[in-house]
Parts: structure tokens; C-alpha cells; sequence
């Protein structure tokens, strides 16, 4: 029968396919150990990045409570010289 042999090629092409594409997706243990070194040299590095490049918070607390003291007192200023000005009128 003509509608059988028809099956029969393509369930051959398609196990040529997944051959094929099982041989191309194939990944060896070494490559992934490979893989998995360059990924925790990557890991390594950016820890010491952030280690070096970025403040922590015990840090950077006192700046931030300098930094907002002193925005209050001129904005406190601001304030109180446009209500000078406002009460004056």
C-alpha cells in the first residue's frame, strides 16, 4: 500500500531528524564544567566589584543623615523667608 510507505519515509526522516538534532544539541560533561567554571570565575568577580565599587549602609548613613539635615534647615529657610515675605504684605 501506497499510504504505508509514505508513513514509513517520514517516520524514517523524522528519527534522521532527531538524530540530527540530537547530535547537535549534544553538550559533554567537559563543557559544561567548562561552562560552569567561567560562570563562578564570572560570580567571583563581581563580588569583588561590588565589594570595592559600592558603599554599604552602615556607610552611608551618616552622610544621608548630613545630607537631609542640611536640605531641611534651607528648605526650612525657603519656607520661612516666602512667609516672611507673605506676612509682611
Amino acid at each position: 500500500m501506497a499510504g504505508e510507505d509514505s508513513i514509513r519515509k517520514e517516520i524514517k526522516s523524522l528519527e534522521r531528524q532527531l538524530d540530527k538534532f540530537t547530535r547537535e544539541s549534544a553538550v559533554t560533561d567537559a563543557e559544561m564544567r567548562s561552562d560552569i567554571g567561567y560562570i563562578k570565575e564570572a560570580i567571583t568577580k563581581l563580588n569583588t566589584l561590588v565589594a570595592q565599587s559600592y558603599v554599604t549602609r552602615t556607610e552611608f548613613e551618616p552622610v544621608k543623615k548630613l545630607v537631609y539635615g542640611t536640605v531641611t534647615v534651607m528648605l526650612t529657610a525657603v519656607i520661612g523667608g516666602l512667609m516672611a515675605l507673605i506676612v509682611i504684605r
